[in-house]
């Protein structure tokens, strides 16, 4: 049980650390100091499924119990991150933050697509740090083999964001249209989802390093967004 504690503890500290450490605006850009930003909107959007200024959000931890589980979260730091800089934050999303957003315009739907994006990417830096932090202050309490296996796994898995990242980003800046998007309107649901995964399954993923000994070099990317909008709810 007390193996456990320290254990519990270091990856707290670590985690706790790295999360700190991330303070930058993640416009390319842009060296200035990142603000708490919501991956969805807080007014008109998360707000809207709150009860007390609260939401319930799903969380993990591995030292918990349940690895997976619920809890009540205050609407200012529920769904958010240190992303942008306040500038880039207000100017950047105002057309789907402050006005009324139009859901057949590409350039609302990529930016929904990019705080997606920045999300995992942020949650992929925490990892790389906090493993780095557990393997030189707590080689004791992990197998070190492991922690540096997961951490080149989150250094690949950033790699590949970046490639995501500038092709938004070119976008953006171009007016060009990189991806397909569809967006439906369903009856409104209580929940705010955000995510994206690869088209291409691990198997496949394993089959191709099999055959080719390299990893794929391109994966096809699908983003996810569900979320309640005045009556409905969009499905993107």
């Amino acid at each position: 049980m007390e193996e456990k504690l320290k254990i519990a503890k270091a990856f707290h500290d670590c985690k706790s650390k790295a999360i700190k450490e991330i303070n930058v605006c993640f416009h390319p850009n842009c060296n200035e100091k990142s603000i708490n930003s919501h991956i969805l909107q807080k007014n008109g959007i998360l707000s809207s499924i709150a009860e007390d200024g609260h939401v319930t959000e799903m969380q993990i931890s591995k030292y918990n119990e349940t690895e997976h589980f619920f809890k009540k979260v205050g609407l200012n730091k529920a769904f958010s991150f240190n992303c942008f800089c306040k500038t880039h934050d207000t100017e950047l999303f105002k057309t789907i933050e402050l006005e009324e957003i139009d859901f057949s315009n590409y350039r609302n739907l990529l930016l929904f697509t990019l705080r997606t994006v920045y999300n995992e990417k942020f949650r992929k830096l925490v990892n790389v740090s906090m493993y780095k932090c557990l393997i030189t202050n707590h080689s004791e309490l992990f197998d070190i083999n492991i922690l540096k296996g997961m951490l080149s796994q989150e250094n690949l898995g950033i790699t590949d964001l970046e490639k995501t990242e500038n092709v938004i980003w070119k976008d953006l800046n171009n007016g060009s249209e990189s991806y397909v998007f569809k967006v439906r309107e369903i009856s409104k649901k209580d929940i705010c989802l955000s995510a994206f995964y690869n088209y291409e399954t691990s198997l496949e993923l394993q089959q191709y390093i099999r055959k080719h000994h390299k990893d794929k070099e391109d994966v096809t990317d699908i983003f996810v967004n569900i979320f309640p909008y005045k009556s409905k709810s969009i499905f993107m």
